[in-house]
């Protein structure tokens, strides 16, 4: 057994002590405080075991194991500035760590740049190929070095049970965001090789009545000639011819008209002297200027039905709406900067994908506004519980069941080997467990909840038991690590089935999530799931990660077992399908039933709308209104029907039943329908446009620093708000440094264009007032900039793990990794110790003379002993003496002792028969005498 760690040690030790003294009243003042001598205290100690495991299991108790398996994974810079030669001596290092290396030890391949990749996945020495193969590497991926987020993910990826190290072929470029290893890492060096480079560095937009004033800097690595041109959505406006000399050139433009609806601003330099392709484009969305009010409408159904009638109800002078198709929304959403308001129209979480979602939440909160519509694929049904777009709204997804209606839900989840591969943040197996997660989020108190976790081999990441104790379930799921091999399918559903199987709840589903490549060992399963759907009324659905062989067999074995079946490539949208398909399974979020719409708030919204005749919705879909929100109409059971909220600058807002002919079928005639969406969508478009902001900043390794000032400013905190290049924001923590003056600071994610807005959040319940908004640019000019010293400071953190820097293969071979604890749930160790303590209080009561326990009165005990004391005396005196005992009968012996006995009566207790018992058992000894 290894080394126990416990999460919780305060947890434990209030359990122990708890435990300590629960056991002393049980055996010394409880119901076993008759037992004396071994007896009491074996029952003392089982108790003592049993309340130890229990607090063991509910502190997080786990088994730390020894790594023995060595594990090394080469990095390889193919980033513009140590290519090729990294790749030259990448080949070479690798051949000689397939020569040298144990034939057991595992060795990997990843390349980083702009991104991340794995180029030979961990395998056995002997097993791989005798070189690397290399992928093909876009120009534009080569322009930056993300060895911050390199190492990360290397380390990531690494077995779980192996002694692992990364050996890394850098020219040190990238190493600023980086503070620390976290494996033991050893370092091949290459020279940062010079480049002819000519590339946009900062971009900066002021505008200025109805044109623009831009400034850009210009980075050349050596004197050069080139044509600088501006364009609004693919228009050139503006070609200039510059002169450049190594450094930065500053050059400022103006445009004298922008478009009244908005644009995109695209700026580029062309010379012949660049060799590094990529980085001489900058470009940014210019909001409109106009009283025109754009709005995005995303349309989630295959036949546009969901947003038509919709459409046309905003057609008016100063409304200009653009329907979409959700499936093909990606570009409208890479540019939702050019509009002031988004309406989804049943649009599902799976229809738009988790950096979009980032992108739109950024924005509302920097001042667009949103409105979600209701339907089947909407709320909760869509998968919208818990993520990023949801905040923005003043409902949650999430609602409470009827009585009557108990779930039994277990998740299968798939931890084979291919699970580790990167996904986002973290692996395949963080998202799917993200995926459990949500799930339990829409599990009610008291239903049957469990999650197993299956290669060959099955463990219960979450007991199939009530779910009631949700956080002690989310640290077991975040926790939930890769195992090893295939998903062995047979043994996985006949362990969930089992459980399932004999449980009183409404509704049984089994949840199985599998590699589409890599679902072994089916048997018969498909038959059986029909079996047990007919008998058992177990129903089945699938999830399959990348399309493979196996694909078929899980979309044949959720037909049978009367679920559906999901197939994605994308791991990001796990959790949405994890949570639409609880959703569905759990039901209640559907109400279907005519009902007319009760009026809660008269205001702006719903003033003179004449709601009190509007005819019936047949139906909506349920969701729990939050603190902040403002409801405005309510549909059956009090649920939000029409809800707003402010986000941040921003502005949201909910209308649950749908503007179609589904349920409102009737209100699309009715003439308060334009009305309310038309004042809907200008309220949503009233977020505050900020005006552009005078500040500084100053880029260090992968951070900003920016200051600004505002002069003076009523009582309040200043919020910043720093939106990327491809829409996700981050919060930038703003403090002030004068009277009129503040700074903050925020991390970077790329290259490109970068918003701030910075506003007031006033003392007390006011709005948020805007400050201003300006742009930045993060250049990839930097990786052809020379960057003296960065090598020495990746030589020190190499150091500072106990790795070296390294000039060959052998080098690397014969630096042995230190030991690496692995840890993994310690819950047979809480059942053996719950074991012990049963065998005690088993032993407490049997053993050692294996009879019942029956308690004797102890007046009656004392006076058998005087007794059988007495009988020992006179045998003594007779063999002194030799004179006889004088044989009496048994009414006339030891009356002086036998009066201390009670009498005997028609009614006498148990007790008394065994004190008769054991008196006549005396006699017949003292007759055979």
């Amino acid at each position: 057994m290894g080394e126990l760690i416990i999460t919780h040690p305060w947890s434990f030790g209030v359990s122990a002590l708890a435990g300590i003294v629960l056991s002393w009243w049980a055996a010394y003042r409880g119901p076993m405080s008759r037992l004396r001598g071994l007896r009491r205290l074996s029952a003392f100690a089982g108790t003592l075991c049993v309340c130890l495991s229990l607090g063991s299991y509910l502190s997080g108790v786990s088994e730390a194991g020894k790594t023995t398996e060595r594990a090394v994974l080469l990095l390889v810079d193919r980033s513009a500035s140590a290519s090729p030669d990294s790749e030259t001596r990448a080949q070479t290092i690798y051949r000689e760590l397939r020569a040298n290396l144990p034939h057991d030890a595992l060795l990997g391949v990843a390349e980083y740049h702009g991104s991340y990749g794995d180029l030979l996945p961990f395998a056995p020495v002997e097993d791989l190929p005798e070189n690397i193969l290399w992928n093909d590497v876009n120009p534009s991926a080569r322009l930056s070095t993300r060895l911050t987020s390199a190492v990360r993910l290397g380390a990531l990826g690494m077995p779980a049970h192996a002694r692992g190290q990364l050996a890394i072929i850098s020219d040190g470029q990238g190493v600023g965001g980086l503070s620390t290893l976290p494996l033991q890492t050893v370092l091949v060096p290459v020279e940062q090789r010079t480049i002819d480079d000519v590339a946009l560095d900062r971009l900066d937009l002021r505008h200025s009545g109805n044109g623009a004033t831009i400034s850009i800097h210009v980075w050349s690595t050596m004197p050069a000639t080139g044509v600088l041109a501006i364009r609004l959505d693919g228009e050139t406006r503006t070609k200039l011819n510059v002169d450049l000399q190594p450094g930065m050139t500053p050059i400022v433009m103006a445009i004298e008209q922008l478009p009244p609806t908005g644009a995109r601003l695209e700026v580029n330099i062309v010379s012949s002297a660049d060799t590094l392709p990529g980085n001489e484009t900058l470009a940014v969305d210019i909001s409109p200027n106009t009283t025109t009010r754009r709005v995005l409408l995303l349309d989630g159904s295959a036949d546009m039905r969901a947003g038509k009638q919709l459409a046309v109800a905003l057609s008016t002078p100063d409304i200009a709406v653009d329907h979409t198709s959700a499936a093909d929304a990606a570009g409208a959403l890479e540019r939702i900067d050019r509009y002031q308001a988004l309406i989804l129209a049943d649009v599902s979480a799976t229809q738009i994908d988790i950096n979009n979602q980032k992108r739109i939440e950024a924005w509302v909160k920097a001042g667009g506004g949103i409105v979600m519509l209701g339907g089947p694929q909407s709320f909760a049904p869509g998968g919208w519980y818990d993520t990023p777009l949801e905040k923005t709204l003043p409902v949650s997804s999430r609602v409470e069941r009827e009585k009557g209606e108990e779930l039994a839900l277990v998740i299968s989840l798939d931890r084979s080997g291919s699970m580790s591969a990167p996904a986002g943040d973290g692996s395949k197996m963080d998202q799917a467990n993200r995926g459990a997660e949500l799930s339990m989020g829409l599990v009610m108190d008291g239903d049957l909840f469990g999650v197993l976790s299956t290669d060959t081999d099955n463990e219960w990441i979450v007991p199939f038991a009530p779910l009631h104790d949700r956080k002690e379930a989310v640290r077991a799921l975040r926790r939930h690590a890769v195992g090893g091999g295939g998903i062995d399918v047979t043994t996985s559903l006949d362990e969930a089935y089992d459980r399932i199987r004999g449980t009183s709840a409404k509704r049984k589903h089994v949840l199985l999530f599998a590699d589409g490549d890599d679902a072994d060992e089916q048997g018969d399963w498909v038959e059986r799931a029909a079996r047990e759907r007919a008998e058992n009324g177990i129903e089945l659905s699938t999830i399959a990660i990348g399309t493979g062989k196996d694909v078929t067999f899980l979309e044949r074995l959720a037909k049978s077992g009367g679920g559906r079946s999901f197939v994605t490539e994308d791991a990001l949208s796990l959790p949405l399908i994890f949570s639409a398909e609880t959703a569905r399974i759990g039901g209640g979020y559907i109400v279907e039933r005519s009902f007319v719409p009760s009026l809660v708030r008269t205001g702006e919204l719903t003033a003179e709308l004449g709601i009190e005749s509007a005819p019936e919705l047949e139906g909506m879909v349920a969701t729990r209104e939050r603190e902040d929100a403002t409801v405005w109409l309510r549909g059956p059971d009090a649920a939000p029907l029409l809800a707003t909220k402010r986000y941040g600058l921003g502005r949201g807002a909910v209308f649950t039943s749908d503007a179609r002919d589904r349920w409102a079928d009737a209100w699309l005639d009715w003439q308060g329908f334009p009305k309310l969406w038309q004042r809907l969508t200008r309220w949503l478009c009233a977020g505050t446009n900020a005006d552009q902001l005078d500040f500084s900043y100053e880029i260090n390794g992968d951070a900003i620093a920016v200051e600004f000032q505002h002069g003076s400013l009523p009582a309040g905190h200043v919020t910043g708000l720093l939106r990327g290049p491809k829409g996700e924001g981050r919060n930038v923590e703003i403090a002030p440094v004068s009277a009129t003056g503040s700074a903050g600071k925020a991390g970077l994610w790329g290259e490109g264009m970068y918003r701030l807005s910075l506003w007031l959040e006033p003392t007390g319940d006011g709005e948020p007032q805007a400050l201003g908004e300006s742009l930045m640019t993060v250049s990839a000019a930097r990786e052809s900039q020379p960057n003296p010293g960065v090598l020495t400071r990746l030589e020190t953190l190499i150091e500072k793990s106990g790795g070296r820097v390294v000039g060959s293969g052998i080098d690397i071979a014969a630096l042995e990794p230190p030991e690496r604890k692995h840890y993994r749930n310690a819950i047979g160790v809480c059942v053996l110790l719950a074991s012990l303590g049963l065998m005690l209080l088993i032993c407490a009561r049997r053993f050692p003379s294996l009879l019942r326990y029956r308690p004797i009165d102890r007046d009656k005990t004392q006076a058998v002993e005087a007794l059988l004391a007495t009988q020992r005396n006179l045998r003594a005196q007779s063999k002194e003496s030799g004179v006889p005992i004088m044989r009496q009968s048994p009414e006339s012996q030891s009356n002086e002792h036998l009066a201390l006995l009670p009498q005997k009566t028609e009614t006498a207790a148990p007790a008394d028969a065994g004190v008769r018992r054991l008196l006549d058992a005396k006699r017949k000894a003292r007759g055979e005498e």
